[in-house]
């Protein structure tokens, strides 16, 4: 008899796959080939530019290249430098740029990603794992609402609060939550096939590579384990901890540089423990992108809800307030003029997460265990994902695109009864198909469109061709601190390997040391010819600089004379210029 070999993933999926994961790429062909008139493409924001500054540390002895002196491993604003530190050794082994590097990656790790989350979700799920993948993939919200609403109120945040539907195929599409991301759903992946081993050591990988997506997958693994344990809850509880435990001792053994960096260097840990509820806004991020997916799971579950009434009445009262304070918070009239004291929105917010104990009840059902575990992920992620800051130390900032894989699963679950219940008020499949396909088609026109068209709108991150080309032949030069304006500050580490005085950006710490506004108000009145001869030099020794920058955006600031300076020399005449520090 002869045995048919099993397929890894069908061909068809692999072609879907691989669609998804040429999205970016065809991005960035535009931006890069077809350029805003007489300028180039330097990074999609000022986030790459920063990450492919990363890769170029292992240059600088893994200095961080906006604060010599300062390594990387130790500033919490350029997030898990890891995976950025490996492919900076694979960039300079292949002789390509950073940004280059960061597109390949990116490419590759998100095949990757969504080639195990295939396979995750056919394992976890009792039946329908390719619905779910199909809602995982399409923005099943309501982000041409939101469009709407940013484009009449002027609210550009708005746009941002919708668009977590797509977030996870363009938004976050970075090589630190790539990694991770595919380590811990391997971790999953094989803990419910019972590989402790292969489970023990992706979980370590991904406490190595992102703590919080370790922590966050820790606590779904025990989900998983107690899901499919039987007897009393405090019997189930503590055979899954046995279960566990060896895994987690010998996994939490990776987090030894973080802890190391936890205790050397508090300041990493210090930097987002606050409370940042403009930056979050993640109830009205979460219902409004996955609104589609929230009511397929709803209405199949009416009877449920009609029964609990009084239960939802006051998560309804709850998410409500909760929202009003992230719309005050992201500047939406009338919410601007509410005078709210901030002890009701921490009230709201701690009394809205109780209310997920529920999910206790989940597991005294009769579900399939799997079925149990996909509503627990749920009903743990959903208020992880709005936590306040200052209570987790800003973990909960990604957890809502986490909490898009378990409400994918769930609603694919849910979606037979959910058309049957349309059904019963006159709605056929066929409309309830043609209903979600417009959303997710506008949805997805409209965010790509965005995705493309920023950079072009804004221009920040197309520099005149004159700019980068000098940037070029800093690379070819000894290592060394060059002094720029704050826009070119942000291109220049990852195009020259040099470093410069400080990062530009205001709302992170990202690099400059303890001076370092007093650094920004130098360079500022330098280039805009506020300094003498004297002042100029005493700054150079001041900070130890090697070159001056002087391009496009420094030209603009005013004029500065430097031919006859005698202790600068000009190393690049171009429309822009570099100059060797003589002293």
């Amino acid at each position: 008899m002869k045995i048919k070999p099993i397929k890894f993933i069908e061909k068809k999926w692999l072609a879907i796959i691989l669609i998804a994961s040429l999205i970016e790429p065809v991005h960035y062909f535009l931006l890069i080939n077809y350029p805003l008139p007489g300028k180039t493409f330097m990074a999609y924001d000022a986030d790459e530019a920063t990450v492919a500054g990363v890769m170029r540390s292992v240059e600088l002895d893994f200095d961080n290249p906006w604060s010599k002196g300062e390594k990387v491993f130790f500033n919490g604003a350029l997030g898990s430098p890891y995976p950025y530190l490996m492919l900076g050794y694979i960039r300079m082994l292949f002789g390509i740029d950073a940004l280059l590097m960061n597109i390949i990656a990116k490419f590759l790790l998100f095949f990757v990603f969504l080639l195990v989350l295939f396979k995750a979700m056919e394992a976890l799920m009792p039946r329908r794992h390719e619905l779910a993948f199909i809602f995982f993939l399409l923005p099943l919200g309501l982000m041409p609402i939101g469009y709407m609403l940013g484009y009449v109120t002027g609210v550009e945040r708005l746009m941002e609060g919708f668009s977590f539907e797509f977030s996870i195929l363009n938004n976050i599409s970075r090589v630190y939550y790539f990694v991770p991301l595919i380590t811990s759903l391997l971790s999953l992946l094989f803990f419910s096939k019972g590989k402790k081993t292969h489970t023990t050591i992706f979980l370590g990988l991904t406490f190595f590579f992102y703590p919080f997506f370790g922590f966050a997958f820790a606590g779904l693994m025990f989900l998983y384990s107690v899901s499919g344990k039987h007897g009393k809850i405090q019997d189930k509880f503590k055979q899954s901890v046995n279960e566990l435990w060896k895994i987690y001792a010998v996994a939490a053994i990776f987090l030894a540089p973080w802890i190391y960096a936890r205790f050397v260097h508090p300041e990493y840990f210090t930097l987002y423990s606050q409370n940042s509820l403009w930056w979050r806004a993640h109830l009205v991020g979460i219902l409004g992108s996955y609104f589609i997916l929230l009511g397929i799971i709803f209405f199949a579950n009416m009877q449920q809800a009609k029964k609990n009434w009084k239960f939802l009445l006051i998560a309804g009262v709850l998410a409500i307030t909760i929202m009003i304070f992230e719309l005050k918070a992201l500047g939406v009239s009338p919410f601007t003029s509410l005078m709210l004291p901030n002890a009701i929105l921490d009230i709201s917010e701690l009394l809205f997460i109780a209310l997920f104990a529920v999910g206790w009840l989940v597991l005294e059902s009769g579900l399939d265990r799997r079925h149990k575990f996909i509503i627990l992920a749920v009903l743990a992620l959903f208020p992880l994902s709005i936590l306040n800051p200052k209570y987790v130390f800003w973990m909960q900032y990604r957890m809502g695109y986490l909490l898009h894989i378990p409400l994918a699963m769930l609603a694919a679950l849910y979606f037979d009864p959910f058309v049957a219940k349309m059904k019963s008020f006159g709605v056929r499949k066929t409309i309830v198909v043609a209903v979600i396909g417009i959303f997710a088609l506008a949805s997805f026109l409209a965010y790509n469109y965005r995705y493309q068209m920023a950079d072009r709108w804004i221009g920040q991150v197309y520099l005149d061709k004159s700019d980068k080309d000098a940037m070029l032949f800093l690379n070819t030069q000894q290592k060394g601190v060059v002094l720029a304006s704050d826009e070119t500050n942000y291109f220049l580490p990852p195009w020259s390997g040099q470093y410069v005085l400080y990062h530009p950006a205001e709302s992170q710490y990202l690099g400059g040391g303890p001076d370092r506004q007093k650094k920004k108000a130098d360079v500022a009145a330098f280039y805009e010819g506020g300094m003498d001869e004297d002042e100029f030099r005493d700054m150079l020794l001041r900070y130890g600089i090697d070159y001056v920058f002087y391009g496009s955006k420094e030209q603009q600031l005013g004029g500065v004379d430097l031919e006859s300076v005698d202790f600068v020399e000009k190393i690049y005449d171009s429309e822009t210029a570099v100059y060797k520090v003589r002293l």
